[in-house]
């Protein structure tokens, strides 16, 4: 599942002012087309993100995590002859088993030795490449 960036920065501002209205406004659309897009974004992960309130929004626990991922591996697939001088295709692994959880106002460092994969765990979380 990958959310648009309009959608990531709907949430962000629903979470930050607690009301669906400013944070459309903030993201220079109408209420409802927020409300909409809301809708849509929670149906894409499958559960509620706020909870709606009578003076406002809080988000959930599901709407707390920032960033969630379980169990991401990413494999190239690469010809046998330019690695290991052979005829067939062999699989280099870049990430395996990779799982975490950021939240709101936390930092994620990626750190590691040279050839670690960081790179290539970078452009899957960036959307640039997919996972395998």
């Amino acid at each position: 599942m990958m959310l648009k960036p309009a959608q990531l920065r709907l949430i962000r501002e629903i979470a930050e002012t607690g009301q669906l209205q400013q944070a459309a406004e903030a993201c220079a659309m109408t209420q409802p087309a927020a409300s909409r897009m809301l809708a849509e974004t929670e149906r894409q992960v499958g559960a509620p993100l706020f909870l709606r309130q009578p003076k406002g929004m809080a988000p959930t626990e599901i709407g707390q995590t920032v960033l969630k991922i379980d169990n991401l591996k990413k494999y190239h697939e690469v010809a046998a002859h330019a690695l290991f001088g052979g005829g067939d295709k062999k699989v280099v692994k870049a990430n395996e088993t990779l799982s975490f959880e950021a939240r709101e106002s936390e930092t994620l460092a990626i750190v590691g030795e040279s050839g670690c994969g960081k790179s290539t765990f970078a452009k899957v979380l960036m959307g640039l490449e997919t996972a395998s």
